[in-house]
Order: structure tokens, then sequence, then C-alpha cells
């Protein structure tokens, strides 16, 4: 036997253990979390990754760069701010080669 298949036979086996919850749902009935067996992380990380995502997906007229205010929009601001900058030194570097100092 290669490497490769039994590899491939290493991986189905763990897939096949760790994936227990989905292995009776079709594509012709919905997929219900609630009902699922899965393991959920009970870290901190991640209880706040769930509070922005609940936070983003509220649909209240806003971009998602604006929804935790201040701390979304400085960098947001600033990197406007240094790609104007950044094009502002195109356009002068761009006149001084068109226009070059004469030469004494």
């Amino acid at each position: 036997m290669t490497k490769f298949k039994t590899a491939a036979i290493a991986m189905s086996r763990a897939f096949r253990t760790t994936s227990q919850a989905r292995t009776k749902a079709t594509l012709k009935e919905p997929y219900l979390p609630s009902q699922s067996k899965g393991v959920i992380p009970d870290s901190a990380g991640y209880d706040k990754v769930v509070k922005l995502q609940k936070q983003w997906a509220v649909d209240d007229g806003t971009m998602v760069w604006q929804k935790k205010g201040m701390a979304d929009q400085l960098p947001y601001l600033a990197s406007l701010v240094g790609s104007a900058f950044g094009v502002g030194l195109c356009f002068y570097q761009i006149f001084r080669m068109s226009f070059p100092k004469k030469s004494a």
C-alpha cells in the first residue's frame, strides 16, 4: 500500500469519527444546528467572535467598517489619507520628471 492510500484511509477514518452529526443528512432535508451533536468551543475568544458576527449581521444600514464606531473608522480613514498622500506623491514625481531643472 502506498503512502498516499494509507494517508487517505486515515483521513477518511478521522473524518468519519469527527463528523458523526452530519452522516445521515441529505440535500433534501435541512441541516438544523439545534439537533447537531457537535462540540462547541467554550473559550472567551470564541464568544468574542460570535458576538462580533452577531453585531455585523444586524442590518442597520451601516457598513461593516462603521459598525464598531471609531475603533473601525480610524484605521479606515488613515488608509484613505495614506492612499491620497501616495497618489499626490506620484503626481509630484511625474511633474518633476516632466519639467526637469535646467543645467547650468
